[in-house]
């Protein structure tokens, strides 16, 4: 027997058979069982960065560590020095009734004594010059900042001075000088820094110095990836992630500080992020404390 159908009959079949189809698809992809943490708004440092280079025998001075008294000056001009020779002995400023500490000035590194500033007997303050070195085993950093900026250095700020020879290892060293250069509208910085492989004469070098601190959103460092397009992270709603890209990353200790491109409470994920791209279907098993 041959059976006709209508057109509207047609119709009402194929929406019925759409809908099923669509109730039986499965959902994209595998649901990834992720963790995720909250972004915060934290003071993080501000910092003010210039791009130098390390340069030879420079001589930066060697300081007292702490306020007292000078015992004994243990060499002299043009004095050869091994690595952590006993340069000075002092004794501490006497603090209520308790004894007073004893101190000693060791070399940083195989150098000439260039010039001496104190004597036996004289009272000395803490980070006061004793003398001066000099020889390829001392090492300094040279590096131009913004004029603008000078008011915001000092003589003895700490400073960050990172290697590509070694980026792993940041050293910490002092502005030991400023020289304002107005024609350049730079101020050059020459920060003092022992000896270590990777931190070689005529190698580049990126100084960091801490001007302040500021308010700004904070991630955990993991939850940041690096794609071809920049900077990403994944953030969550619902079941659902999307990738969203950010700007003005900097790395800080564990954490990194976004720029912009995020949002203050946007839940990102931390852990499991490998593999996602936007519109997977996730499952939170895990979620951090924000610190």
């Amino acid at each position: 027997m041959r059976v006709t159908r209508s057109p509207a009959s047609l119709i009402v079949l194929g929406a019925a058979l759409c809908a099923c189809s669509r109730s039986s698809a499965s959902p994209r992809g595998p649901v990834v069982p992720v963790h995720v943490r909250s972004a915060v708004t934290a003071s993080v440092p501000q910092w003010v960065t210039s791009v130098g280079n390390i340069g030879p025998g420079a001589s930066p001075a060697v300081e007292a560590p702490a306020a007292g008294r000078i015992l004994s000056v243990a060499v002299g001009p043009g004095t050869a020095v091994a690595p952590h020779t006993i340069l000075v002995r002092g004794i501490g400023a006497r603090t209520g009734s308790g004894p007073r500490s004893h101190w000693r000035v060791r070399a940083p590194a195989a150098a000439v004594v260039r010039s001496i500033a104190v004597h036996v007997g004289q009272t000395v303050g803490r980070g006061q010059g004793l003398m001066t070195l000099a020889g390829p085993g001392i090492r300094a950093a040279r590096a131009p900042f913004p004029i603008t900026k000078a008011a915001l250095l000092a003589v003895g700020m700490p400073v960050l001075i990172h290697s590509p020879l070694a980026p792993r290892a940041p050293l910490v060293g002092r502005i030991t000088a400023l020289h304002p250069h107005p024609a350049h509208g730079a101020v050059y910085a020459l920060i003092a820094l022992p000896g270590r492989p990777g931190f070689t004469p005529g190698s580049p070098v990126r100084i960091d110095v801490q001007i302040g601190n500021r308010r700004a959103i904070v991630v955990p460092r993991r939850a940041v990836l690096l794609k071809r397009a920049g900077a990403v992270v994944f953030t969550v709603a619902g079941h659902t992630v999307r990738e969203q890209r950010v700007r003005r990353v900097v790395l800080w200790g564990r954490k990194a500080v976004i720029g912009a491109g995020l949002a203050a409470g946007a839940l990102v994920v931390t852990r499991g992020q490998s593999g996602l791209t936007g519109g997977d279907r996730v499952r939170i098993v895990g979620r951090e404390p924000a610190s």
